[in-house]
């Protein structure tokens, strides 16, 4: 199985291991279990008796304007509410996924998870109930030393900061964060872990590509002395304005073999890259995790996969996704005199960014 949307690793093979064992450190059998499951079970098509990862979205609120976010859109205007997940909610799927001894959650999807107030109670409940791994992405605008001092506290496992390029790059698409703000508060996390003598979380540092593709060296050796791991994402266009899509004839999607996604609202997405809810599987207020992973809905869009079925094309939100595209081979780039492999999408928008 060919998946695209490879992210594009900066770091070197040795510093991308250390993250691993970083990731799996203090279940590092159950960390090796998950990734088989993670890398294997998509291309066998095995269905996991409960889903291997959980994505739960805790926030739909963003402190940011960035503008190559589907936010920006006039759909996701219309169609998505901005609110945080309740309590209630939030607690009844730890309850189900603790029973069937899920491996992790990422608290994370189309907001600011930093943002909800009670951010800290659910990854201390996620904490207690012997989940192995919590994550989160973040844009780090609302993360403070000493939230991220609660973060090492807890044994949170890893974060992924966006740092879209440097100075004015940065600041013109991270809106209305600032550079040395940013830099500073990632340098303080560092000196905290330092303090704690604690490897976690582990933090990675990504960026659009476009936004450091003049400056990929300098881009590295910046962050590189403070941060566990640092990594890049082809630029994606979610306006849908182009309508001559180039797919990859051969793409099969693991999404619906590794991950379970839930909306702030108790609503199930059929997988991380539906921003507009376009196929919603069950809802979690009023149905199981489990009926839901092996419900009909489920199923069928598995099956819109199935060697030569290309059912999903006609599909929401499949046809216009960025993981079956094809890609084209770029300049390789320059890291401390290794060359990193880079590739971008056909029929891609270089002035999303603009």
């Amino acid at each position: 199985m060919k998946i695209e949307k490879e992210q594009i690793f900066l770091s070197n093979i040795y510093q991308k291991l250390l993250f691993h064992k970083g990731r799996g450190k203090g279940h590092l059998l159950s960390y090796l279990k998950n990734r088989i499951q993670w890398y294997w079970y998509p291309p066998l098509g095995i269905v996991s008796h409960f889903p291997p990862h959980i994505d739960i979205e805790i926030s739909t609120h963003c402190n940011m304007h960035c503008p190559m976010c589907p936010r920006r859109t006039e759909k996701f205007k219309q169609l998505i509410k901005d609110q945080f997940m309740e309590k209630r909610i939030f607690e009844k799927i730890i309850e189900e996924c603790a029973k069937h001894k899920l491996f992790s959650i990422r608290l994370s999807l189309r907001g600011e998870s930093f943002m909800h107030p009670q951010i800290f109670d659910f990854i201390e409940l996620i904490k207690k109930t012997g989940i192995k791994e919590v994550a989160s992405l973040t844009n780090g605008l609302a993360l403070t030393p000493g939230k991220f001092e609660r973060l090492v506290q807890l044994k949170f496992d890893w974060l992924t900061i966006s740092v879209d390029g440097l100075g004015s790059t940065y600041e013109s698409i991270r809106k209305p964060a600032k550079f040395k703000e940013a830099f500073e508060k990632i340098k303080i996390y560092h000196q905290i872990k330092k303090r704690y003598n604690s490897s976690k979380p582990m933090v990675k540092i990504q960026a659009v590509w476009s936004a450091i593709k003049d400056n990929p060296e300098e881009f590295y050796r910046t962050f590189s002395p403070y941060v566990d791991l640092i990594a890049s994402n082809p630029l994606i266009d979610f306006s849908r304005a182009n309508k001559h899509i180039g797919y990859d004839e051969n793409f099969q999607c693991p999404y619906l073999y590794q991950r379970m996604v839930i909306a702030a609202n108790g609503s199930v997405l059929l997988c991380s890259c539906d921003d507009y809810g376009e196929y919603i599987i069950g809802d979690v207020r009023n149905e199981s995790i489990y009926e839901i992973w092996h419900g009909r809905k489920m199923n069928a869009a598995r099956k819109w996969f199935k060697k030569g079925n290309r059912v999903w094309r006609e599909n929401a939100p499949c046809k216009y996704c960025f993981y079956p595209r094809k890609k084209e081979k770029a300049e390789d780039a320059l890291i401390e005199g290794r060359k990193v492999a880079v590739e971008r999408y056909v029929n891609r928008r270089e002035d999303v960014l603009v």
